[in-house]
């Protein structure tokens, strides 16, 4: 026990500095003004004499400053300005231009020349003339093999595409040549 005499005296002290501490702190009044800045006075008034400050009287004092807690009541919580910004979403990407129709053929008698296309959305065949239009293109020209279509700035030109043909049992004409090839030549 007093081998360690000398800990226990520097603890004790230690205890009684803490203590003074705390009690000095306890018993210090608080260092809140008394009066709120806008009821104190001061001998400049303002026009209506009643005891309130003006913001220009405020500068004129020396040391004054809006204590904290006062900055933070007259501000106003429930003000719309203090909503949440919402950011716009940037406008969605313009959809994909129409593809541009399919050329199935061409009749040209004398001056007059039609074009026979296939509409890709609706999946209809039409005979179509020059400054006709079709899926958002005009036609231009109509060559022996090709169709200029238009479409604003932009200019498609369109060749025949092979169709293929079926006959009445639905099965396609390339196919059933062919195995009457293989017939004809089967030993």
């Amino acid at each position: 026990m007093f081998r360690n005499i000398f800990f226990n005296i520097i603890l004790i002290a230690v205890v009684v500095f803490l203590s003074l501490k705390l009690y000095n702190s306890l018993t210090k009044p608080l260092s809140f003004p008394l009066e709120s800045p806008q009821k104190q006075t001061s001998p400049q008034q303002d026009k209506k004499g009643d005891g309130n400050i003006t913001n220009k009287n405020k500068e004129e004092m020396p040391g004054y400053q809006v204590p904290d807690y006062q900055v933070i009541v007259q501000k106003d919580i429930f003000k719309q300005i203090r909503a949440e910004r919402r950011l716009e979403a940037p406008p969605p990407p313009p959809p994909p231009p129409l593809p541009a129709p399919r050329l199935i053929g061409i009749t040209i008698i004398g001056d007059k020349a039609r074009a026979f296309l296939e509409d890709l959305v609706t999946r209809t065949i039409k005979a179509y003339g020059i400054n006709d239009s079709i899926a958002d293109f005009i036609i231009k020209e109509i060559y022996s093999d090709k169709v200029a279509l238009t479409r604003g700035n932009e200019t498609v030109e369109v060749s025949i595409v092979k169709v293929k043909t079926t006959d009445e049992r639905g099965i396609p004409k390339d196919q059933r040549l062919k195995d009457q090839r293989l017939k004809n030549h089967a030993p």
